[in-house]
This record gives C-alpha cells, sequence and structure tokens, in this order.
C-alpha cells in the first residue's frame, strides 16, 4: 500500500465510511470500514467524523503509520452541512474534499467549482470546490477490477473480516441494457435500497 483514501457517504442520522489502500496499478485493498452515529444538521457531532478521519494506520515494518492523503464526502444528501463542514474541517484533513456523483459520459475524475457556503447567515467570500465524480465509470471500473482474479494490477483485496452487507452493498447495482431514443445503452440499476459501500469506493 502506497496511499490510503476514504469514501464518506453521509445520511440523516450517520456517516459510512471506507477506507482503502493503493498500490501499483490501482492494485487496492479495503483497510477499514465505520459508521458513525450522528445527526449532520448539529455541528458538533461531525466532531466523531473528523476524529475518526485523522486517524493513523499502522505499518507493518518499523512502527511507522500512514494517514489519509485524499478524503472524499458525498454532498447529494445534506448538501449544506457537509459544504460548512467541509470549509471548517479542510485545514485539519488535507486531501478533504466534497463531491457529487455526475453525468453519465464524464470521466472518474471529473470538472471542480465553487460553491458559496451559505450557512446560518454567514457567507464565505471563498467558498469551497466541489468535484463531479464520474460515477457510472467508477462503476465500470470496479465491474472489471471483481473479475481480475489474480493479485497484481487492480486486483481488489478483501478482508474475512467483512460482513456480507459489506459486499451486498458494493455489488447493489447492475449493469444492465435499457432501451432510449438514441438506441439500446447500458445503465446502472439499484437492486436493492442499499448501496454505501459503492459510493464511498466511487
Amino acid at each position: 500500500v502506497l496511499a490510503l483514501t476514504a469514501g464518506v457517504d453521509v445520511q440523516r442520522d450517520r456517516w459510512e465510511l471506507a477506507v482503502y489502500g493503493w498500490g501499483r496499478g490501482l492494485e487496492s485493498w479495503v483497510i477499514d470500514t465505520a459508521v458513525i452515529h450522528g445527526n449532520p444538521a448539529v455541528d458538533e457531532d461531525w466532531q466523531q467524523l473528523l476524529a475518526y478521519l485523522q486517524r493513523r494506520y499502522p505499518v507493518d515494518d518499523g512502527g511507522l503509520s500512514m494517514g489519509l492523503s485524499a478524503i472524499s464526502i458525498d454532498s447529494s444528501d445534506q448538501t449544506q452541512a457537509v459544504y460548512s463542514w467541509v470549509e471548517r474541517a479542510q485545514h485539519q484533513l488535507p486531501g478533504l474534499r466534497a463531491i457529487k456523483g455526475g453525468s453519465d459520459d464524464m470521466p472518474i475524475l471529473g470538472p471542480s467549482s465553487l460553491q458559496e457556503v451559505n450557512w446560518r447567515g454567514r457567507k464565505s467570500a471563498r467558498g469551497i470546490k466541489l468535484w463531479r465524480v464520474g460515477v457510472d465509470a467508477a462503476k465500470d471500473l470496479l465491474l472489471g477490477q471483481l473479475a481480475i482474479a489474480q493479485p497484481g494490477p487492480g486486483y481488489v483485496h478483501f478482508s474475512a473480516e467483512l460482513t456480507r452487507e459489506f459486499f451486498e452493498q458494493l455489488t447493489a447495482e447492475q449493469r444492465v441494457i435499457v432501451k432510449s431514443k438514441g438506441g439500446d445503452a447500458y445503465r446502472w440499476i439499484k437492486r436493492r435500497p442499499r448501496n454505501e459501500q459503492l459510493d464511498n469506493r466511487n
């Protein structure tokens, strides 16, 4: 593992997160998962998330540890609360970014735009950057990676300690052909309500 990243999915009563380790050629390992209960509308409840994301992970050799190089938090739900927290926390968490899923033909890392933060009557002149994520492209990549049988570039390593629910969420959507005006096209369709770990992977 050369770098660690975290994805955070925001719900009405909790934060769901996953930490991945990344090696050469996008080989990856699920390092950590967590559910942090709280209300995103309450400023103080975000402290639990901040403390968790500041954790360091031990490295086998030499007693060293690694922190997170990048953190992406989804702003699709609780948008204003996410923007406000990112503005406050980005100096304590280098690599923190607010993200939102983008259109079908967007690359995995899409463009960024400046978002004005207006929270409880207060405006931030500088705002924050919101990054677009091409979720369909990310899901297509993961689908191919999950089919790789041997460790190496692109391979995804899973721990035996992960729950069935983790894998159900990670594979909660299927790529199917749908009819459209322009002809047949592939679309990702949810097969179950909960897909937080797929969102975190994206």
